[in-house]
């Protein structure tokens, strides 16, 4: 039996069935990191549970004894925990009480005078810089402190005022997934029309949780430099993280398996947009959709000290926020080109390598009219617009050494041969014996046999197999009789064009609407159109570019995130999302690998299966072996997810509790080999007795 949840205390966990005794103990996920003061008091802090090795199968009510807490939990005859989690939750917290980090943000501080004494009954009012809006408006408690929960990220103007007191107005940032705490406020005495603008920079060291986290935000994002303006390079700069693909110009967009934080797998990461999932579970290393560069406005790198909130995967979570309009209208255009026409040539090497790489676009963001909802005295509503398309085209020329004419035409290895003699036979190195005439020494050394006269193979000799699959490889080398010589005798140079493109338009909207200060809500489209073209295939092993593929990779994800302040000491945050990605390969034009059109007209198992009508991939054979990859392919992946957290203040603490609820759906095309498969090797047929000595 599976028993999944979370507790925020650091506890020994036992489940007792109330029919039959004591069932076993959780094992955490994770090591315990709340610790008890010296008062034995529970710090702060959570710990994960889940897989309980010692618990049989059970049906009925389990009472959980954490300390001196109980609750109950009902189990059906699968041991998936159907009821109880809200309500173990909130029981959990009004008994430990640690501070929660939230999807959204917390706002907190004390006001006092100039004596230091605290200030009750002082008006807090929390207003958006860029839209001009109330956020939040609260009142300090007996103690002087204010909290102000479930904020966005964004720059806010922080107003405090009370009769008898000038007013304080501090510009401030919250960053995503941050509980900031601005420490004391103080009031001096005077008019309230008076105002005092307090200025100062963000605190060093952040106190008010124990996350070890970073951030990057809109100057980094903008300013440093990228290779390919893709800003998941930006997370190798984030302490203890490792990167494989730090130094290369990636246009794999989606793709975030080459990161690791803390040692960690880059298939334990969690990535979320706008605080909805956006993690493909299919391979647990690809984002449903990247959104680009000018539509970010921060991004936070969380790696250690996890809350209950972020489960799932155990390495690091990497929590992206997109822009949002403000209250004066803002665009930009812009494109972004390299060529090699301005790069230098590489060290060591002779010529530059072709690149042709444009990425082009523009935003706007503003407030929106309607009337009645939205007006130029009352702004309401905001939008930001993104588009962004980029084209890569990597002509990507090269050359394959071939075995020669002579050889695939006439069987003739005479310049194979060397002036060096075998070590353990008195023949030239590169001789090819008769069938049947090799002899071996026992260490598996040739010692004797009949060699072929000049080192030529009678096409009469010839097995009608190998025959057709040289008269097939032949077809696949155009002019292949008349190619320049390679420096290796019995080889010619065979030069090729690989194109390498990619075809990617971006579409990304988001809508807030501010109705109150206890009430904001947005709205968030992202619409990818990305195709590639690869001439040599996806996942192939070509020597040379043989069969041209295309792989188009739509995604989109849709967001409703809902803040609904009831009190100043209780807000809720609602999240609705769905993802969607789809993959396939299939062939560029006409098959060239086509068995009708090739004459391999051998038997195959599974016909029907064998959609593009291809012949075998070839391995083991040298310079004539290749693999088709995987035309026919498929993909199709989307992700469902509900969210709902509460959070509640009280004193000096701050609860949350909720529910996540995640629906994944993965298709994948489960083998795509199903055109069979021809493989030589010399482990099978070592000291066979029709041995030539030569696999080709």
């Amino acid at each position: 039996m599976t028993v999944a949840g979370f507790f925020c205390v650091s506890a020994r966990i036992e489940l007792v069935n109330e029919f039959e005794g004591r069932l076993g103990s959780f094992i955490p996920v994770r090591p315990p990191i709340a610790e008890a003061g010296a008062d034995g008091r529970i710090l702060s802090g959570a710990i994960q549970w889940g897989y309980a090795s010692e618990v049989p199968p059970t049906i009925g009510k389990i009472k959980v004894v954490i300390r001196a807490q109980e609750a109950y939990m009902s189990f059906n005859n699968r041991g998936i925990l159907k009821v109880g989690i809200p309500v173990i939750t909130l029981l959990l917290l009004l008994a430990a009480a640690p501070v929660l980090m939230a999807q959204s943000q917390t706002l907190s501080g004390t006001v006092v005078d100039s004596s230091g004494a605290v200030i009750p009954g002082a008006q807090v009012r929390i207003v958006d810089a860029a839209k001009g809006t109330a956020a939040r408006e609260v009142t300090t408690d007996e103690g002087g402190r204010f909290q102000a929960i479930n904020l966005q990220p964004g720059a806010y103007t922080l107003t405090v005022e009370l009769s008898g007191f000038k007013k304080s107005q501090t510009s401030i940032t919250l960053d995503v997934n941050t509980k900031l705490d601005v420490g004391q406020i103080m009031l001096e005495v005077g008019q309230v029309s008076e105002v005092v603008n307090v200025t100062g920079e963000a605190p060093a060291v952040q106190t008010a949780t124990m996350e070890k986290a970073y951030l990057v935000d809109t100057k980094q994002i903008a300013e440093l430099p990228m290779n390919g303006r893709n800003w998941v390079a930006l997370m190798s700069t984030v302490p203890g993280m490792t990167s494989s693909t730090q130094n290369d110009f990636n246009t794999n967009f989606n793709d975030v398996s080459g990161f690791h934080a803390l040692g960690g797998r880059g298939s334990q990461n969690n990535f979320y947009l706008d605080g909805s999932p956006n993690l493909d579970v299919g391979d647990n290393q690809s984002q449903y959709t990247q959104p680009s560069i000018d539509s970010i406005a921060e991004f936070k790198v969380q790696q250690s000290s996890f809350l209950p909130e972020y489960g799932r995967n155990s390495g690091m979570v990497v929590a992206v926020q997109t822009r949002s309009g403000s209250n004066s209208f803002h665009g930009t255009a812009y494109e972004y080109v390299r060529n090699d026409v301005l790069d230098a040539i590489p060290r060591l090497a002779t010529s530059k390598p072709p690149l042709r790489y444009n990425q082009f676009g523009g935003n706007i963001g503003g407030w929106l009219p309607f009337p009645g909802v939205s007006t130029k005295d009352n702004k309401k509503l905001f939008f930001f617009y993104n588009r962004e398309m980029t084209r890569r085209l990597n002509p990507g020329v090269g050359y394959s050494d071939v075995p020669s004419a002579a050889i695939l035409q006439n069987g003739d290895f005479s310049s194979w041969l060397t002036s060096n003699n075998m070590d353990y036979a008195p023949f030239k190195v590169g001789t090819v014996f008769q069938p049947g005439t090799v002899r071996w020494d026992g260490a598996g050394h040739i010692i004797n046999g009949m060699p072929y006269p000049n080192n030529v193979v009678p096409t009469s000799q010839w097995q009608p197999l190998s025959a057709n699959l040289l008269k097939i490889y032949t077809q696949l080398i155009p002019g292949y009789t008349s190619l320049p010589a390679a420096p290796n005798p019995g080889y010619s140079r065979y030069y090729w064009h690989n194109p390498d493109t990619l075809h990617k338009d971006q579409d990304i909207l988001r809508v807030d609407y501010a109705l109150s200060s206890k009430l904001n809500t947005y709205f968030r489209w992202v619409n990818d159109d990305q195709n590639e073209q690869f001439g040599n295939g996806v996942w192939a092993w070509e020597p040379f570019p043989v069969q041209p593929q295309y792989r188009p990779k739509p995604g989109s994800s849709w967001s409703w995130n809902i803040v609904n302040t009831f009190s100043p000491t209780l807000a809720s945050e609602t999240i609705l999302s769905y993802n969607h990605q789809s993959q396939s390969l299939s062939v560029v034009g006409s098959n060239p690998l086509d068995r009708d059109t090739l004459g391999a007209n051998w038997t195959q198992l599974y016909a029907s299966a064998n959609l593009t009508n291809s012949i075998p991939n070839i391995n083991g054979a040298g310079p004539i072996s290749f693999g088709l990859g995987s035309p026919g392919w498929h993909n199709d992946g989307k992700d469902y997810a509900f969210t709902q957290n509460l959070t509640k203040v009280w004193k000096s603490h701050v609860m949350k509790f909720g529910y996540y609820y995640n629906r994944d759906n993965k298709k994948q095309t489960a083998n795509w080999g199903f055109n069979g498969e021809i493989n030589f090797n010399n482990y099978n047929a070592s000291s066979m007795p029709l041995d030539t000595g030569n696999g080709l």
